[in-house]
């Protein structure tokens, strides 16, 4: 689904109550007051110290650390990986604004959407079939019974929208069917499958609770099923879909998001009634991983609304070698955690039940450091072994420690206490221990070095390059002057492919307005390119002096593409001369030399 917005509909969701910066910034991370400002730690980077300033006087944000920054629409589409447009709609909704649904043209026999908003719409209609069987037929009787025995009460069962897939092949079909959704449609959902003999669809969740699953911004991606009969597959998860994938997806998250800015923590477990008790009784930043191994996609998800993970797992050898997997995901992401096992058999929800709210905040808080957990583990693990397996085990545990080590989670003196023990346990050298971890890491290193991509934004360092990021700072600040350059130049003089890019944004945007809606520019961009703006926006605006930087940086990008056309073109400081003085000539050898 496509919505309409513009210049009007921006400022307002900007300005509307509840829609401040700091309202927007203190959902995700905890602020402190600083005089007329607050601060807190940067989620943009590894912050151990309040590096991010909010400003609610101009509405900005700023990291003087990273230097991420920017308004309320840059924050919430770097924080959660959102488009443009679906960070419009998430603060509108957040504001309480309407949008207005875009419409194709009268003569237009058919609307096009893109895969991922049919996909919600089908997805939020079973989330509403499901919900009426649990709620009105005698086929949601069993459900019900179930959600009683687990004692989740019918609160909890509406406000997370449980469901129930009645037993039969085509119940769902039929009914999507006559409601008018496709059978494409259907299928591109995971709701229903085909037979490959007779072509024929049926409903791929039968006789099951279900669980809806939702996105951060309350998008319903997903579903999760747990059999009501004999089944062999007790869990089953819709397949990978436009909108879902479950390696990438946490259940829970919509609810959780909240409490774990508010805790500075996160909290994981494994099943879906184990998230719905424990928000039950009020421990609101609990989450699962969909009964799926913690992957790295989890961890960066997680990570966006708190650094601090608490990972709680059944006592048995399946949830402890989840919970070492789990810590090695979250070391490499630089994420700080900590293990809470559950002994005696029982799972969160289970506990929850048995001791209640408070012995299960305080399980959650006597959680023992990952690093710490791991060690423990080891020497257990290496005082009932053989030499053969305790050499496997210290390579192993070398390993682990060299990738806390490279991503920070560990400091120099926590290494050597680790290392020091790790010598005395299994006789190893400290100085070959060293050696492994150094090894460890360099290997490491020329492997991602080989294989990844180019992050950073070029843009190179030339006076032609320095020139045209001048111009767009100086529209970005003071787009009333587009019209003093308009006769030079123009975003096909732009030779830097990022600067052109911008610069086809925010040359029409300048031309239309007397103030530029960096929201608007943002549309399309990727975070890089937005931290690039926001970049921009705040240099421009330090440098002041708009209209002679950007007519002297116009004239430079305008030599230069008459320069190419001339036979005997004359050197650039002699074409300078021409046209300004010697006192303001130093100006435009300084742009040569990428100075400003």
């Amino acid at each position: 689904m496509s919505y309409y917005f513009d210049n009007k509909i921006i400022d307002d969701i900007r300005n509307a109550p509840g829609n401040s910066i700091e309202d927007v910034v203190g959902e995700h991370l905890k602020l402190d007051r600083k005089g007329k400002n607050f601060i807190g730690l940067c989620p943009f980077h590894d912050d151990h110290k309040p590096s991010l300033t909010v400003t609610p006087e101009i509405g900005r944000f700023k990291c003087f650390a990273c230097g991420a920054g920017g308004d309320i629409f840059s924050f919430i589409q770097m924080r959660e990986g959102l488009s443009f447009p679906e960070t419009v709609k998430r603060l509108a909704d957040r504001a309480g604004i309407t949008l207005r649904e875009k419409k194709a043209p009268a003569e237009e026999k058919t609307v096009f959407e893109s895969p991922s908003g049919l996909v919600f719409k089908a997805n939020r209609w079973a989330l509403n079939y499901w919900r009426g069987v649990m709620e009105r037929s005698e086929m949601g009787g069993k459900a019900r019974e179930y959600l009683k025995e687990r004692q989740i009460s019918e609160e909890s069962s509406k406000a997370w929208a449980i469901g129930c897939a009645p037993e039969g092949w085509r119940n769902l079909t039929e009914a999507g069917l006559s409601a008018g959704i496709s059978e494409r449609l259907l299928i591109e959902a995971g709701l229903c499958k085909k037979r490959e003999e007779s072509g024929r669809l049926y409903d791929a969740f039968r006789d099951r609770l279900m669980f809806p699953i939702f996105d951060a911004s309350g998008n319903v991606i997903g579903f999760g099923g747990r059999t009501l009969g004999d089944e062999n597959a007790k869990y089953i998860n819709s397949p990978v879909t436009p909108v879902f994938d479950k390696s990438r997806s946490i259940y829970g998250i919509d609810k959780a998001r909240h409490g774990i800015v508010r805790e500075g923590r996160s909290v994981l477990v494994e099943g879906y009634t184990d998230v719905v008790m424990a928000h039950q009784y009020g421990v609101d930043n609990v989450a699962a991983a969909l009964g799926t191994s913690f992957t790295e996609g989890h961890a960066r998800l997680l990570r966006r609304y708190a650094r601090k993970l608490v990972i709680m797992l059944d006592g048995d050898k399946a949830g402890i070698n989840a919970a070492e997997r789990a810590l090695e995901v979250c070391l490499r992401e630089s994420m700080d955690v900590e293990i809470c096992i559950i002994e005696g058999g029982m799972d969160p929800c289970e506990f929850l039940l048995s001791e209640g709210k408070d012995k299960f905040v305080e399980l959650i808080n006597s959680a023992e450091d990952g690093i710490k957990w791991k060690w423990e583990k080891l020497k257990a693990d290496f005082e009932a072994s053989g030499i053969s397996d305790g050499k496997f085990l210290v390579e192993k545990f070398v390993k682990f420690l060299s990738e806390a080590v490279e991503n920070g989670s560990v400091d120099d003196i926590t290494k050597g206490l680790i290392v020091n023990r790790l010598c005395a346990l299994s006789g190893v050298s400290r100085e070959q221990v060293n050696k492994m971890i150094y090894k460890n890491i360099s290997s490491r290193r020329f492997f991602h070095k080989k294989n990844r991509s180019v992050e950073a934004i070029t843009i190179g360092g030339d006076y032609i390059s320095v020139a045209e990021r001048e111009v767009l700072e100086v529209l970005l600040c003071s787009p009333r002057l587009a019209g003093k350059v308009r006769n030079r130049i123009s975003p096909d003089d732009f030779t830097v492919p990022v600067l052109k890019k911008l610069a086809e944004k925010i040359f029409p945007l300048a031309e239309s307005s007397d103030s530029i809606e960096t929201a608007l520019v943002f549309d399309g961009l990727d975070e890089k390119e937005i931290r690039l703006v926001n970049e921009m926006i705040d240099s421009g605006n330090e440098k002041q002096n708009f209209e002679k930087r950007i007519q002297d940086a116009a004239e430079v990008i305008y030599y230069d593409k008459t320069s190419s056309e001339q036979e005997d073109s004359e050197s650039l400081e002699e074409y300078l001369e021409n046209i300004r003085s010697k006192q303001e000539n130093s100006r435009y050898k300084n742009l040569r030399n990428g100075l400003f």
